[in-house]
């Protein structure tokens, strides 16, 4: 499943294809997300976004052609070069995080770890 978005980045506007994680690419996440929330070290964005960015590719500006080569992944070396705004990043990472619900809403009994990553990074997942 895809969706195509658009992300305002001051005077620019950017338009992403994201997708739903696979499984494996979901149990990294996961993983990365139980890690850093269990640690006892300094909770940093970068982390969850290194992940979640796999799921975006940037498109032209109608929305019909991948900016990237066939197989390539984005990531925060090519988003650092996009993006002027660092807030406008952490948006593209939280509208994948929002576009993953369909998974966290028919999967009732991981509740309580969304609200334990909501609280910790205080933003909101489930509506």
């Amino acid at each position: 499943m895809e969706k195509l978005i658009e992300i305002k980045d001051l005077d620019n506007t950017l338009k992403f294809k994201i997708r739903l994680f696979g499984a494996l690419e979901g149990l990294d996440f996961m993983d990365t997300a139980l890690g850093l929330i269990g640690s006892k070290e300094k909770l940093s964005i970068r982390p969850f976004l290194e992940n979640l960015l796999k799921l975006a590719t940037p498109m032209d500006g109608t929305g019909t052609m991948p900016l990237l080569q066939p197989g390539q992944r984005f990531s925060l070396s090519a988003a650092d070069g996009m993006f002027q705004n660092p807030l406008s990043l952490i948006n593209l990472g939280l509208q994948i995080l929002e576009f993953q619900k369909v998974f966290i809403k028919s999967s009732p009994q991981f509740h309580p770890l969304i609200q334990t990553l909501e609280g910790k990074l205080n933003i909101k997942i489930l509506d």
